[in-house]
């Protein structure tokens, strides 16, 4: 799992900056260029297409390429909130622009780009090769593209989960129905944590097999949830979207607040039952 590799990594910002070098810098991710490039490589093919396809498949490329680097953003708004709140308790202070593109940098955000703008490319049968001819409303729909994906990697980069560009969020997904769901996430999580705490009794596990057990634990839960409710809920970005939007209320953050140290006390209890 990507975060999992990245787990020591307050520890390792805090070596940098207290060390006083600033190597890392040398190695800064242009966040902008990339994202602009994302979405400019997506326009390929357009010409062995009928005219009357070409605004839909781009369309279509661009709404999946920003689905799937929504989930990276994810995960570099979780580790860059673990960074920021490691740092902030070790009195570590650092220049917000250089945490950023140093970020950027150590969670691999051009590497990560660039592997789903291809796998997203060939699940279109587009070429990287082919070269592009779009309209001018086409070439807007790429500018949006890209601000769009600006958007979601400062948001996450800040240690802020990101909502998806252009979901909408249903009335029936309130904040007190995101709540019941996320705490049956936490429940099955619970049920599965002890399932396996009985099947490897007595088995001692480093901090890292265990961190890595748990985040395994939590997306196989999340998953499941969401998929249960597919038909209500919809697809799983409405809901984490949702959760993204709802989180910027202290009140809900103090509810979540609530529900997570409620459930760590659970996790730590169904690994001593099994001892």
């Amino acid at each position: 799992d990507f975060s999992l590799r990245l787990h020591s990594s307050g520890t390792m910002f805090q070596d940098k900056y207290v060390g006083g070098h600033d190597s890392g810098w040398s190695r800064t991710v242009r966040l902008a260029a990339l994202v602009v490039a994302t979405g400019a490589v997506a326009l390929t093919t357009w010409s062995l297409w009928p005219d009357s396809q070409e605004d839909e498949l781009l369309a279509k490329v661009l709404k999946e390429l920003r689905r799937k680097l929504f989930y990276i953003a994810r995960d570099v708004a979780h580790i860059a909130k673990d960074v920021r709140s490691q740092l902030q308790a070790q009195g570590v202070r650092v220049d917000d622009e250089q945490l950023r593109q140093e970020l950027a940098v150590e969670c691999r955000i051009a590497e990560r780009f660039k592997a789903v703008q291809a796998e997203v490319l060939t699940s279109f049968g587009c070429s990287e090769e082919t070269i592009a001819c779009v309209t001018d409303e086409s070439a807007e729909e790429v500018k949006q593209h890209a601000e769009d994906v600006r958007k979601m990697m400062k948001e996450a980069l800040g240690g802020v989960q990101p909502m998806l560009p252009g979901i909408e969020i249903p009335p029936e997904l309130s904040e007190d129905r995101v709540l019941e769901v996320y705490s049956e996430m936490q429940t099955l999580k619970i049920e599965k944590a002890k399932k396996l705490s009985i099947q490897t009794r007595g088995r001692q596990f480093s901090k890292e097999e265990l961190a890595s057990a748990i985040a395994l634990l939590s997306q196989a839960s999340e998953q499941e949830v969401l998929a249960k409710y597919r038909d209500s809920l919809g697809e799983p970005e409405v809901f984490l979207s949702a959760v993204a939007l709802y989180g910027q209320s202290k009140d809900f953050q103090l509810k979540l607040l609530k529900l997570d140290a409620t459930h760590r006390k659970q996790m730590v209890e169904a690994f001593k039952e099994a001892k």
